[in-house]
C-alpha cells in the first residue's frame, strides 16, 4: 500500500469542487489511492467535530493540510482530504480526554502524525472489516503529556505488519509486549526506536502517574459509519 496520500494531501484537487461534493465520503475497497475523498469546511467540521475556525488553527499549527479545489466558474475553494479530517478527529478526541486546548494538543500530537496516519491507512486496507468486526484495535497513548506511543494487541500488530509491508513506515515499526511504537517522543526529543528505547517506554508507562488514551480502532469505525450521513 502506498500511504503517501494519507500523509501528504494534494495541494490542488484534480477534479472541480462541484464534482468532489457529489463524490464518495469514504475510501472504497481496493481503490484507496485511485479515488480520493474530500469534504468542504462544514462537512469536515461535522465529521471531525472540530469547529471550522479550529480546523484552520490546526492547519496553521501544521497538523492538517487543506487542498484547493478548482471551481467551475473560476477560482478555488478549500476542501479537506479524508485523512486530514481523521487526523483532526484524533486530536479532538485527545483534547477532550486530556483536558487540553487545541494548541497544546496539536503540539503534543504533531510528531506522531505519521504513526496515526499509517494506522488509518492500515485500517482502510481491511476491506469492510473495520466496520463489521472490531479486530483492529490500536490505541494512541500519551503518557504524562510527554511520551507518545501506539499500543496494539497481537492481532492488530499482524494487520499492521501486513498492511504496511514494504512501506517507509514499517521500517520504523517496532514491537515490545503490547506496545507498538512507530514514533516515540519523550519531552522535546525524538529518539531512535531501539530495544533500549522500548524498555524505557514500557518502564515509564508502568510507573506513570497518568496517561491519556484514544482508541483509534473504535474512532475509525465510528467515522466510517458517520461519513455515510454527511451527504444524503
Amino acid at each position: 500500500m502506498d500511504i503517501e496520500l494519507f500523509i501528504h494531501p494534494p495541494e490542488v484537487a484534480s477534479h472541480p469542487y462541484e464534482t468532489l461534493m457529489r463524490g464518495r465520503t469514504w475510501f472504497s475497497a481496493g481503490a484507496i489511492n485511485r479515488h480520493l475523498v474530500y469534504f468542504n469546511d462544514d462537512e469536515a467540521s461535522d465529521l471531525s467535530e472540530v469547529p471550522k475556525p479550529s480546523l484552520r488553527l490546526l492547519q496553521a499549527q501544521g497538523l492538517v493540510t487543506a487542498t484547493q479545489a478548482p471551481m467551475s466558474g473560476g477560482g478555488f475553494k478549500r476542501v479537506w482530504h479524508l485523512p486530514e479530517v481523521v487526523a483532526a478527529s484524533i486530536l479532538e478526541n485527545f483534547k477532550r480526554a486530556s483536558g487540553t486546548d487545541y494548541r497544546t494538543a496539536a503540539a503534543i500530537l504533531q510528531n506522531c502524525s505519521l504513526a496515526t496516519r499509517a494506522l488509518f491507512a492500515a485500517s482502510c486496507s481491511l476491506t469492510g472489516e473495520v466496520t463489521e468486526t472490531p479486530i483492529f484495535a490500536p490505541s494512541l497513548l500519551v503518557v504524562e503529556n510527554a511520551l507518545v506511543a501506539i499500543r496494539a494487541d497481537a492481532t492488530t500488530r499482524d494487520i499492521l505488519s501486513r498492511a504496511l509491508d514494504k512501506t517507509a513506515a514499517v521500517k520504523a515499526l517496532k514491537f515490545d509486549c503490547d506496545l507498538a511504537l512507530i514514533a516515540i517522543k519523550d519531552g522535546d526529543a525524538w529518539e531512535p526506536i531501539t530495544a533500549r528505547t522500548l524498555r524505557a517506554a514500557n518502564k515509564k508507562l508502568l510507573s506513570a502517574r497518568f496517561s491519556t488514551s484514544v482508541h483509534l480502532g473504535n474512532l475509525f469505525r465510528d467515522l466510517e459509519v458517520k461519513s455515510t450521513e454527511i451527504r444524503t
